[in-house]
């Protein structure tokens, strides 16, 4: 197994006048899945250091060829101590997840807010504004030690009204609010190599040992074939005839005027999700067996498979199909017994184009 030394990647926030949030709970219970939009930095998979834990995900579909996490509630303090062994490059993106702030609260007005000693309401003191509040926040926030107290510290520094003494919105208390969030997050880009599982591991490295405080396995599927049960549509080749009874009494063989143009079979695709797009679409090479209604089939083609479960697929398939016996031909007087397909015609494996509907059950 290759172990990559870890390194750091701090993100840059550009100041916004909202604060966005990316939820991604439970992602350490059961075993959860790969999801396509962790291949995107906007949408990363967050891991929070305040909460530990272990999980293998497993890959069920197609994903990209870097995988971006997000450590958040780091403590500032303590933040060299917290290293992964997984490589990757530097990412700057617009905005980093950040906790969900619910609309700007107003600030009561001194008419509605009655002193502390029950008096005559509007003898009260001056609303604080949100940088008074949020400054020795930030500062103890700067010199937290623990995940536990950075989401803490968090959760109190989101909580603070972005308003002024006039309760007008300041998008200054906003940027205050992203720093401070920048501060405790690390956006890592881990590469996904194709046929190798992914091992990501965050430890809190200290003098005595490590600690781990998150990992994940990320587990590549092995390609198997995908068998699927269907009905076949083929490109019939049969040709019939029969013998027509002429004025003297005897019967010429003749090709009958309305010919099948589509036979029908049960068929068995196996199908090799050579190529998968997203989690839902495969697509690969395909062989056939079946039973139609001239015999047995083979055939090999390509199929497009839909969440594995639904299938469709061109082949070329090679059956039986009836053809004139090689003892007659069209316009051979055959006597005076009328003879039917069943006598003149023979079977003769040919090759037919298809199209098949098929299901996993």
């Amino acid at each position: 197994m290759k172990t990559i030394k870890h390194s750091y990647v701090w993100v840059l926030l550009a100041l916004a006048p909202t604060i966005s949030t990316h939820v991604n709970a439970n992602w350490l219970t059961g075993e959860p899945t790969y999801q396509s939009q962790w291949s995107n930095p906007q949408t990363p998979l967050v891991i929070d250091a305040a909460s530990p834990g272990e999980a293998v995900i497993n890959k069920t579909g197609g994903m990209g060829k870097v995988m971006y996490i997000l450590i958040t509630n780091i403590p500032p303090k303590a933040s060299a101590n917290y290293q992964h062994n997984i490589s990757y490059q530097e990412v700057r993106r617009a905005a980093l997840v950040r906790p969900q702030v619910e609309a700007p609260v107003p600030i009561a007005k001194p008419e509605d807010t009655p002193k502390p000693d029950g008096g005559v309401a509007g003898i009260v003191a001056a609303p604080k504004s949100c940088v008074a509040i949020l400054t020795p926040l930030i500062n103890e926030l700067s010199k937290a030690e623990t995940p536990a107290a950075t989401a803490s510290l968090l959760k109190q520094i989101i909580a603070v009204p972005p308003n002024d003494e006039s309760g007008v919105h300041n998008d200054s208390c906003v940027g205050s609010k992203n720093r401070a969030v920048e501060i405790t997050q690390r956006l890592i880009a881990a590469p996904i190599e194709k046929g190798q599982d992914l091992i990501f591991t965050f430890n809190k490295v200290e003098t005595g040992g490590s600690t781990q405080v998150a990992k994940f396995t990320l587990k590549q599927k092995v390609k198997e074939w995908i068998t699927h049960a269907g009905w076949t549509f083929i490109g019939s080749r049969d040709t019939l005839h029969y013998s027509v009874a002429g004025e003297d009494g005897t019967y010429t063989v003749q090709r009958q005027g309305n010919q099948p143009s589509i036979n029908h079979a049960l068929t068995v695709a196996y199908i090799y999700p050579l190529w998968t797009w997203g989690d839902d679409f495969h697509i690969g090479p395909s062989g056939m067996l079946g039973l139609g209604q001239n015999g047995l089939l083979v055939g090999a083609g390509v199929s497009l498979a839909f969440t594995e479960n639904f299938s469709v697929s061109i082949s070329v398939i090679a059956s039986e199909f009836k053809q004139l016996n090689g003892v007659y031909k069209v316009g051979q007087n055959v006597g005076t017994t009328a003879l039917d397909s069943t006598t003149l015609d023979d079977d003769a494996i040919k090759a037919s184009g298809a199209l098949t509907i098929g299901f996993r059950f």
